[in-house]
């Protein structure tokens, strides 16, 4: 693609879908599909495109983003929902695993490269592909993405459960004081 299309406002095909069909061109979606990984890499590696696609075209980012999910639903056959939760996910984790980051790194060199129309020997995401085939999550030592979403819904639960306790216990609080303030009252009352 020539450069002159990344500084046009209004594309007919955003960018990075058109980068996710070069990309994807060489990549057998089974593989994607069958392994919680590759799956997540490959969402990695777009969020990176996705990044340097905004960066250099200035794109909105909502728009930048709903291109986004749409190509990540269709690399890997999910859902909204499921496409969205990768995204945020990704994010969380590019700061806490050095691969996930890498992994963001080379799909924003891969969008450079594509954005500057040249060709490329190696194709960087059929490399992530088969280089990680065969491990797993576990094997990689990174938390799964439905984890992070039990784990948000017990904080959300959590948190309701604490912050009713909480309340429980200062209004017992506050009717003890009231009551041994009454008590008082009258007891002092009864002297006068």
């Amino acid at each position: 693609m020539p450069t002159e299309l990344a500084a046009q406002a209004e594309f007919e095909i955003p960018l990075i879908s058109a980068f996710a069909q070069t990309q994807m061109s060489d990549v057998v979606r089974q593989h994607i599909e069958e392994s919680t990984f590759l799956e997540l890499a490959a969402c990695a590696f777009f969020c990176g495109a996705e990044a340097q696609f905004r960066k250099l075209s200035k794109m909105d980012w909502r728009d930048s983003q709903a291109s986004l999910m749409d190509v990540i639903m269709e690399v890997g056959n999910v859902g909204p929902s499921k496409s969205a939760a990768l995204i945020e996910t990704i994010h969380r984790l590019e700061k806490k695993y050095y691969l996930i980051e890498n992994i963001v790194e080379q799909g924003k060199n891969a969008a450079d490269q594509w954005l500057n129309c040249q060709e490329a020997e190696d194709h960087p995401l059929q490399e992530l592909v088969s280089k990680y085939q065969n491990l797993t999550m576990f094997d990689l030592g990174i938390e799964g993405i439905n984890d992070q979403y039990d784990e948000q819904q017990q904080v959300l639960y959590a948190s309701v459960d604490q912050s009713v306790g909480k309340l429980r216990r200062r209004a017992l609080i506050i009717l003890l004081i009231i009551s041994s303030l009454a008590a008082s009252i009258s007891v002092s009352l009864r002297y006068m």
